[in-house]
């Protein structure tokens, strides 16, 4: 009996010839190819520093028109809104410790200006306190980002955000933004009523109240840089959370949380004029209490110009973060 011959590829066909016949004259048998790629040696490879699970090698940048940017983004502050909405029971604890405060300094502004004592330089004990009113209802707002980016970066969530089609910063920039926006608007409200229960309404222009908005939002954008700035100091350090609390320290001084800058003394002021405190929480709260067109068009070109100096600065450390990075579990 004889053994059938092995089938042969169609004339001009290699391509259909079984594997024995490609891996040509070898016993038999054809040769065996891996599929997994090999292994990577030198700087970035084996030898060289350890990245994450799944890191890519170049970080997605979003893509499509201006417009589709601004949607995807947009709807990142929408959803971080929703969230907060979902859980403002637990800022609820900022409102009361506000009203608090207010009642506090109330009580301090009419002591100082008792007996018709003259206002300073344009700040009596209404003006003081409504003052801090715009102060504490933006400070109290800002969302807390070291934590948040410390835990990322030492899990090794980090990398899970690499992978999405937004920019890492771009994406914690707006989710921050939309966090605040609910919270400030319910400080804001309380700040209101407590203050025109304290020591009664103060007049506001129009014009005043239009220029808060945009004020506000630029002062929120650059807070929230400034702690994304730190928040990625975790990239090089186990713990951002002093650099937080000295920039906090650097806000309730030279950013005039709780006295305006007009009172402090005139070098002091001079200092505080060129550092991004005063356009955080001092520039606003002047605007509600003392407006004018020239303060506010200041103002604007301040804030812009230093969130143009910190969101070139974040990214940098942003990139040069992520090209050194270190999975501490997780």
């Amino acid at each position: 009996m004889t053994r059938p011959e092995p089938p042969t590829s169609p004339p001009g066909r290699p391509d259909l010839a079984p594997a024995s016949q490609k891996g040509g004259d070898r016993g038999g048998q054809g040769e065996e190819r891996s599929l997994a790629p090999p292994p990577e040696t030198g700087a970035e490879g084996m030898n060289g520093p350890r990245s994450f699970p799944g890191l890519p090698r170049r970080v997605p940048r979003p893509t499509g028109s201006l417009a589709a940017v601004a949607r995807k983004y947009a709807a990142i502050v929408a959803t971080a809104v929703r969230h907060r909405m979902a859980y403002i029971g637990d800022s609820l604890g900022r409102p009361v410790f506000f009203a608090l405060i207010l009642f506090v300094f109330c009580r301090l502004w009419q002591t100082v200006f008792a007996d018709g004592r003259a206002p300073v330089v344009g700040f009596a004990a209404r003006e003081s306190l409504w003052y801090l009113v715009m102060t504490e209802a933006i400070l109290l707002s800002a969302p807390r980002l070291q934590g948040r980016i410390d835990e990322e970066v030492k899990t090794g969530a980090v990398a899970t955000l690499l992978n999405k089609p937004c920019h890492y910063v771009g994406y914690h920039l707006a989710f921050a933004l939309g966090e605040a926006l609910p919270v400030f608007l319910l400080n804001l409200a309380v700040g209101v009523v407590t203050a025109r229960v304290l020591i009664g309404p103060l007049p506001v222009a129009p014009a005043a109240v239009l220029a808060l908005f945009p004020a506000v939002t630029l002062a929120m954008t650059l807070s929230v840089l400034i702690g994304l700035c730190l928040a990625l100091l975790a990239f090089w350090v186990e713990d951002a959370a002093p650099f937080f609390w000295v920039y906090q320290k650097m806000l309730f001084i030279l950013g005039g949380l709780m006295i305006p800058l007009d009172f402090l003394p005139g070098w002091l002021q001079a200092v505080a004029g060129w550092l991004p405190f005063r356009t955080i929480l001092c520039g606003p709260a002047r605007l509600l209490v003392r407006f004018s067109v020239a303060d506010a068009g200041s103002l604007f070109l301040w804030q812009a110009a230093w969130i143009a100096v910190f969101a070139v600065v974040t990214v940098a450390l942003y990139h040069a973060g992520i090209r050194q990075v270190e999975s501490h579990g997780g």
